[in-house]
C-alpha cells in the first residue's frame, strides 16, 4: 500500500529584501535568495534538474553563546530541490478587519424608508448587541429599548402653532443617536451616527500632527518632546525598532508646529546609527584609581600614565603578517584587547585590501599573536571581521591605539588621591605602579545632539472635522456706559476653540454678547453621516454663564422625512506585550454584531416599518503579526538554537527575542513557495514517495516586494511557474 505524501513545515522566512549575487554565507539578516545547492553561490539561470535551495540571512546578533551553542548567524536554508519540482508560488495579501455597520431608516437610496417619527408620541426602538466580547463582559447579550418622545400635535392641547407640527425628523434622530451613544452598556460596543441628505462633504477645520523620531521610547523621551511644545498635548502612539511615533491632540487646520530639535542623548542601540547632526559617544568602562598623593600632579598626569602602549608596526606586504584567506593579521605580542579602538595607517605604502588608510577600527583578538579588525564595536564583540581582499605594499603599516583615557579627580585624603578613569568599552586596563585599580561601571554607546542636530519636521496625521455653536451672555455696561467687548475677547484669546466673540445687541443698560465655539473634533468625514457634536464647557466670564441665545431657532431641513442612523459594532482582540506574551495565549478576533428595529405599541399592522440593512459586512482579519509570531515559533521548534523559551530573561540571554524582527501589531503579506523533494526512499510498490514543503515568506505591510515577485517570475517562468494570487487566507 503506497504511503501518502509527507507535507512538512519549514521555518518561516521574514523578508527584509533579496539578493541576486554572492554566497549563502554573505547574506545579511532577513535577506533571501536562490542558491546553487552544491556551491552555495547565487543560482543564476535555473536548470530544471540542477538542485537549488532557498536561503535567508539569520536575524541573530551573535554567532556563539558558548562552545556548544554556535552557528547562530549561519543562514537558514531549505531542503535542496529541483527547479522542475516547484509546484507553485502564491501570493496572499493581508486583510485588515472590518466592523459590521448597519443602516436603519433612510439610507441615502430608498425614498420610502424613514424612521417614521409622528408628533405627540413616544417612539421605542429595540437594540440587540451580541458576540464573544459582549458575552465575556456581560455573560449574555445586550437587549435594550431606547425611546424618543416627539412634541405635541397642533390640534391637541398645544393649539395652533405648535413648533413640532409636521415633525422634522433631524431633531429626533439626533436624540435617538444620543440615547444610544450614552447608554453605558451599548456604547462599549456600538457607535451611532445620524444620516440625512443635507450633510455635504465638509471642510476639515482641524487636524492632528505626527512626528517620528529615534529616541529611548521611555517617559523621559516623551517629556523631552512635551517640554518643547508646552501648549500642545502629545501622545506616543507607537514604536518600531528605535523609532517612536508621536501625535498631537486636535488643533486648527491652519496651525503649525516648529520642527523638533532633540536635546537628549539617544542610545545607539535604539537608532542603529546616529541620525544626522548627532555625534557618537562611544561605550565606555569606568574605573576608580586610588593613588598616593605624591604620585601624580593632576588628572592629566593620570591619563598620560594609563595611556595604551605605542603603535605596533608590521609589514603589510608579508603574507605571514597579512593572512588574506583568514582575513586576520599576525602581530607578535600585540597587547590589544577585543573592542579596543585603533587607527590603521599604511605608513606611506599601499593600503591592505578591505581597509581604508587613516581610519579607526576595533580589534578582535583571535590569539595572543593574531587579531582581526571590525568596523564597529558591536561587530568586534560579535566577531564580525573585515574581509581582507589582498596585502599591501610597505613595511611600516601601523595600528595605533586611539587615545581614549580620561581621568578626573574625585576626592583627596591626607595621604591619597582618588581619580575616575574612563576608557573605551573593552579596553584592557592595568594598574600602574602601586595604584589600586577598581572597575566601577560601564555606559552604553550614545548618540548625543550637537549644534548641527537636524530638526525633525512634523507632518499632518489626519484631517479632523467639527461643528460650531453660538452662545450668548447678557452683561451690564461699565459705569461710563461702555461695552466690555475688548475685555471679553482678551479673556478667551488663548482658547483655540473660540472662533469669535462679538457684540450681538447693544442696549441702554445691558449688552448681549455672542461667542462661537468649535465642537470637539470628529474622526472622519462620513458619507451622508456625521458624528454628533460634543462641546466643551466654556469658562464663565466673571461668573456670568454663556447660554443658548433666546429667540433663535435651528434651521429646519428642506427634506424633513429623510432621516436614518448607522450603527457600527466594534470588534476586539486580546493582546499582550513582549514581556508577558506566550504563543499559547488565547488569541481570537472577537466580532460584535448589532441589530435594531422599531417597536410599535399601537398594534397597527399596516404601518410601514423602517427597515434595517447591512451597510458594511463584518470582515475577519488575515495574516496579523500575532499569527506570524505563532507560525514562526511553530515552524522553528525543531531548530536547537531557535526553540521558543517562555522566560523573557533567557530569550534575551540566548538572543531569541522575535520581537526585534516581528511586529505583532502589524499585518503581513505572504508568498507561499511550494516544492517537492525526493529522498530516494520507496514504498512496497517501488514508487518513490516525495516530501512536500511549503515555505511562507512573509512581508510586513508597507514593504514593497514587487521587485522580489519579479525576481521569482524571472527565475521560474521559463519552467512554467509564476507568482499567482492565493484564494484562501489564514485568519488572524
Amino acid at each position: 500500500m503506497a504511503n501518502k505524501f509527507h507535507v512538512l513545515d519549514h521555518p518561516m522566512m521574514l523578508y527584509a529584501g533579496f539578493s541576486t549575487s554572492g554566497h549563502t554565507k554573505d547574506l545579511q539578516p532577513g535577506i533571501i535568495g536562490l542558491f546553487d545547492a552544491k556551491s552555495g553561490n547565487e543560482a543564476g539561470t535555473l536548470s530544471p534538474n540542477k538542485p537549488i535551495r532557498l536561503a535567508q540571512g539569520s536575524y541573530h546578533t551573535k554567532d556563539s553563546l558558548g562552545a556548544f551553542y554556535t552557528g547562530l548567524k549561519n543562514s537558514t536554508k531549505t531542503a535542496d530541490f529541483l527547479p522542475s519540482d516547484v509546484h507553485h508560488i502564491e501570493y496572499s495579501p493581508y486583510q485588515k478587519p472590518r466592523n459590521q455597520i448597519i443602516s436603519f431608516g433612510w439610507d441615502g437610496v430608498n425614498e420610502c424608508n424613514n424612521l417614521g417619527f409622528e408628533c405627540g408620541k413616544t417612539h421605542r426602538f429595540r437594540i440587540r448587541v451580541w458576540g464573544e466580547g459582549v458575552y465575556n463582559l456581560f455573560t449574555k447579550q445586550i437587549l435594550r429599548d431606547v425611546q424618543v418622545t416627539t412634541g405635541c400635535c397642533a390640534d391637541e392641547t398645544c393649539g395652533d402653532g405648535c413648533p413640532d407640527d409636521g415633525v422634522h425628523c433631524r431633531k429626533y434622530t439626533q436624540e435617538l443617536v444620543r440615547a444610544i451613544n450614552s447608554d453605558v452598556e451599548i456604547s462599549k460596543f456600538v457607535k451611532a451616527s445620524v444620516v440625512y441628505p443635507e450633510i455635504a462633504g465638509k471642510i476639515a477645520t482641524h487636524k492632528t500632527m505626527t512626528l517620528s523620531v529615534c529616541d529611548g521610547g521611555d517617559q523621559e523621551a516623551l517629556n523631552d518632546i512635551q517640554r518643547a511644545y508646552p501648549k500642545t498635548v502629545i501622545t506616543r502612539t507607537g514604536r518600531t525598532g528605535g523609532v517612536s511615533t508621536y501625535v498631537t491632540d486636535c488643533m486648527l487646520a491652519s496651525a503649525t508646529m516648529d520642527p523638533f530639535v532633540s536635546t537628549s542623548a539617544v542610545s545607539l542601540a535604539e537608532c542603529g546609527t546616529c541620525p544626522s547632526g548627532y555625534k557618537l559617544v562611544e561605550a565606555a568602562d569606568n574605573y576608580m584609581i586610588t593613588a598616593d598623593q605624591a604620585t601624580y600632579l593632576d588628572a592629566n598626569a593620570v591619563s598620560t600614565a594609563y595611556k595604551t602602549a605605542a603603535a605596533v608596526t608590521f609589514n603589510g606586504a608579508n603574507a605571514g603578517a597579512v593572512n588574506v584567506a583568514g582575513s586576520y593579521l599576525v602581530i607578535p605580542n600585540h597587547g590589544f584587547s577585543t573592542g579596543q579602538k585603533v587607527k590603521y595607517s599604511n605608513g606611506g605604502g599601499t593600503t591592505i585590501g578591505g581597509y581604508t588608510n587613516s581610519t579607526d577600527y576595533f580589534v578582535i583578538v583571535l590569539a595572543p599573536n593574531k587579531i582581526a579588525l571590525a568596523t564597529t564595536l558591536a561587530n568586534a564583540k560579535s566577531g564580525v571581521k573585515i574581509t581582507i581582499s589582498g596585502g599591501g605594499a610597505g613595511i611600516a603599516h601601523t595600528l595605533t591605539p586611539v587615545d581614549n583615557y580620561t581621568a578626573t579627580l574625585m576626592n583627596t585624603t591626607p595621604t591619597t588621591e582618588i581619580y575616575s578613569l574612563t576608557v573605551l568599552k573593552g579596553t584592557k586596563v592595568t594598574a600602574v605602579g602601586a595604584d589600586a585599580l577598581t572597575y566601577t561601571f560601564s555606559t552604553e554607546a550614545m548618540c548625543a545632539p550637537s549644534a548641527s542636530t537636524s530638526p525633525v519636521n512634523w507632518t499632518k496625521a489626519e484631517d479632523r472635522f467639527t461643528s460650531t455653536r453660538t452662545l450668548c451672555m447678557t452683561l451690564a455696561k461699565t459705569c461710563g456706559g461702555e461695552n466690555r467687548l475688548g475685555e471679553i475677547q482678551a479673556a478667551y484669546a488663548d482658547n483655540p476653540n473660540i472662533t469669535a466673540v462679538e457684540l450681538k445687541t447693544a442696549g441702554d443698560c445691558d449688552d448681549i454678547y455672542s461667542i462661537t465655539q468649535y465642537s470637539d473634533c470628529f474622526g472622519a468625514d462620513g458619507c451622508l453621516t456625521e458624528e454628533l457634536a460634543e462641546f466643551s464647557k466654556i469658562t464663565p466670564f466673571e461668573g456670568n454663564l454663556w447660554e443658548v441665545c433666546t429667540c433663535e431657532t435651528e434651521d429646519e431641513p428642506s427634506e424633513p422625512n429623510k432621516c436614518g442612523i448607522r450603527l457600527e459594532a466594534s470588534s476586539s482582540y486580546d493582546k499582550f506585550d513582549e514581556c508577558s506574551w506566550e504563543p499559547t495565549d488565547y488569541y481570537s478576533f472577537k466580532p460584535t454584531f448589532v441589530e435594531i428595529y422599531k417597536v410599535e405599541d399601537d398594534g397597527a399592522p399596516c404601518k410601514v416599518q423602517p427597515t434595517m440593512r447591512e451597510y458594511q459586512q463584518l470582515r475577519l482579519p488575515a495574516q496579523t503579526g500575532e499569527w506570524v509570531a505563532r507560525e514562526y515559533i511553530k515552524r522553528v521548534a525543531y531548530l536547537y538554537h531557535d526553540a521558543w523559551l517562555s522566560d523573557n530573561r533567557l530569550r534575551e540571554v540566548l538572543d531569541l527575542n522575535i520581537g526585534s524582527f516581528i511586529d505583532k501589531k502589524a499585518y503581513y503579506n505572504v508568498y507561499y513557495f511550494k516544492f517537492k523533494q525526493y529522498r530516494g526512499g520507496t514504498n512496497a510498490g517501488n514508487v518513490y514517495d516525495p516530501e512536500i514543503y511549503e515555505i511562507p515568506i512573509v512581508v510586513k505591510e508597507g514593504v514593497n516586494s514587487a521587485a522580489f515577485a519579479a525576481y521569482l517570475n524571472a527565475k521560474f517562468a521559463p519552467l512554467g511557474v509564476v507568482v499567482k494570487n492565493r484564494t484562501d487566507q489564514p485568519n488572524y
